[in-house]
């Protein structure tokens, strides 16, 4: 969980800028494997950036006595693969430049480049991951640190690449020393780590605590400081650019030319299915763990970007062996849910029995499932597996299922498109109460996740305006009726007084708009007044102020146009014909 600070200063250090007096305590955050601990960062007034004042632990000790959990998840799901491939690639002349990645961890992105850029690619990782990329992969994958390959010593490379790692080190500036001495005279230097502007208390809160990875990184850099220390190394021409939660530079002695990252995409799927049929022959065990993970990244590329020459077969190779033990079958979604249902919370439990993507897939099935095979029955019941199998993995922690968190609450709202449509008015209203609960005290049935305040009210107004023009006053009634019972499940104290007032305030906006519809101006004024009283009462949180807000604008104001989203879902009876099996 994160806890924001009311601006109270102590005497720290910034690990960054080396700095030392007074500094802001920005917040606290729950150490990642211990849950009792509190770790907290203080803000530089120098540079911008924010330093842990605690104690920090090597990384490879996040999965401490479960290595084959850590390395699974890992190959299966955690694992950025894009994220990784792209900011090296986007390099104009990449097929003619040699490649070393420092901190390389299983060695994906040094695997990439030797398979599709330029065979002169290595990688090095102390930690224990990069010993089995080694053993899957190739011998181009060194688990030591840089200085201690010896088939590496003296040599330069035109890419020097770290991602994700400078955060980890105890001195930066010497570590992008080591990092600018590797490079070639035209090279160029490609880093990439998780940016202090990012945390800001209206950012994302699942996306922030990873960012800050509580007890495992030492500091975030600034995107000004990190400039700074790139060009204090003689680096000429350096670009940081900031990409939502991270922070990426290029940095060389000449001009950089670079790409769209879009363009990427086709060479980034061929690497992964010439790396998926390299996997299927290893026989390794935990070959089949890095196969099925590959197959799981190509179909979600090839869906999410429009990519769908072969989809029904890639999305055939994700399904297959989703559980465990079943002889690569493909199981129907109602198998599936039974098997997660019957299994204990938390990814030792959960990957005993499925893969760790299994709640990524359900989601992107249910897109399927609407998209092409035009059935409504199938894509619920997706949904509800994504939903389902995210709440096991991720109870302990989000961080075992950060991406699966993430699609978490996309599901949640196209069920809850869906359960309008269909006038199941009782369900509605239970998730947009867990939307609304998690925007009063993110949820920690995912650990701390939390619905996107501005997609909340985006969607919400969305939906509202949709069965308003339509005149659905009836509906409206029903949800808000089912609204009134709620209460919180997750957040407790002064917290719930304030979920309380988000419930109501939004049960009478609902009833707002059905008198509206029905002209009915007595109970419209005195539901009205209700909502400002809501807004008004001690406690109430932003998004009671928001339903005010746009409340005041209702009475004598017309509706016009309909944005183009699944809110016509939940203002019409059917998204397509629901087939028969």
């Amino acid at each position: 969980m994160l806890k924001w600070s009311s601006g109270s200063v102590m005497v720290s250090r910034c690990r960054v800028c080396g700095a030392r007096g007074e500094m802001v305590l920005e917040l606290s955050a729950t150490h990642v494997t211990e849950p009792d601990t509190d770790v907290k960062f203080v803000r530089c007034p120098d540079c911008a950036s924010l330093s842990n004042v605690d104690e920090i632990v090597d990384f490879e000790h996040i999965e401490d006595g479960s290595v084959d959990t850590f390395l699974r998840q890992y190959l299966e799901s955690t694992a950025g693969l894009w994220e990784m491939f792209w900011p090296p690639a986007s390099l104009r002349d990449r097929a003619s430049k040699s490649f070393l990645d420092v901190g390389c961890g299983f060695g994906f992105t040094a695997d990439a480049w030797r398979t599709v850029v330029n065979p002169e690619a290595y990688g090095c990782d102390p930690a224990p991951y990069a010993s089995a990329g080694r053993r899957l992969l190739g011998p181009h994958i060194f688990q030591a640190l840089l200085d201690d390959v010896e088939a590496l010593h003296g040599r330069r490379f035109d890419v020097v690449y770290s991602s994700e790692v400078i955060e980890h080190v105890p001195d930066p500036a010497a570590f992008v020393r080591l990092l600018v001495s590797r490079l070639t005279d035209s090279g160029t230097l490609v880093l990439t780590t998780p940016a202090a502007d990012f945390v800001q208390p209206q950012s994302d809160a699942a996306t922030t605590e990873a960012a800050l990875a509580a007890g495992y990184h030492a500091f975030l850099f600034s995107r000004t400081a990190l400039e700074k220390l790139l060009r204090a190394n003689g680096l000429q021409h350096v670009v940081v650019e900031r990409h939502n939660e991270r922070l990426i530079a290029w940095a060389s002695d000449v001009e950089i030319d670079r790409v769209a990252s879009d363009t990427l995409v086709p060479l980034y799927l061929r690497y992964i299915v010439e790396a998926s049929k390299r996997a299927a022959g290893h026989p390794d065990a935990s070959g089949s763990s890095l196969q099925s993970g590959l197959a799981y990244r190509a179909y979600k590329e090839s869906l999410v970007r429009g990519h769908f020459n072969d989809l029904s077969t890639l999305r055939d190779a994700a399904l297959t062996s989703l559980i465990l033990g079943d002889d690569g079958r493909i199981l129907d979604v109602g198998t599936i849910r039974e098997r997660i249902a019957a299994v204990a919370d938390g990814p030792r439990a959960f990957g005993c029995i499925a893969r760790f993507h299994l709640p990524q897939v359900a989601f992107l099935n249910g897109l399927y499932a609407e998209q092409f095979e035009r059935r409504q029955d199938r894509a619920i019941a997706w949904l509800e597996l994504a939903l389902e199998s995210t709440e096991k993995l991720c109870k302990p922690s989000v961080l075992h299922g950060l991406e699966a968190a993430m699609f978490y609450w996309h599901a949640l709202q196209r069920l809850l498109a869906y359960d309008l449509a269909s006038g199941r008015f009782d369900s509605a209203a239970r998730r947009l109460g867990v939307l609304i609960e998690s925007l009063v005290q993110p949820s920690p049935l995912l650990g701390g996740a939390a619905a996107d305040l501005a997609q909340m009210q985006t969607y919400f107004n969305e939906v509202v305006d949709a069965m308003t023009l339509r005149g659905q006053h009836l509906a409206l009634r029903k949800l808000s009726t089912a609204m009134s019972g709620l209460s919180p499940q997750y957040v407790i104290g002064g917290q719930a007084v304030a979920f309380s007032l988000a419930r109501r305030s939004t049960q009478l906006y609902l009833m707002l708009h059905a008198q509206r519809i029905a002209r009915d101006a007595v109970g419209a004024r005195q539901t009205f007044a209700g909502v400002v009283e809501c807004s008004q009462t001690p406690g109430a949180e932003r998004w009671s102020r928001h339903i005010a807000s746009i409340a005041r604008e209702l009475l004598g104001t017309p509706l016009f146009g309909l944005p183009a989203s699944f809110a016509d879902l939940a203002a019409t009876r059917y998204i397509h014909p629901v087939a028969s099996d």
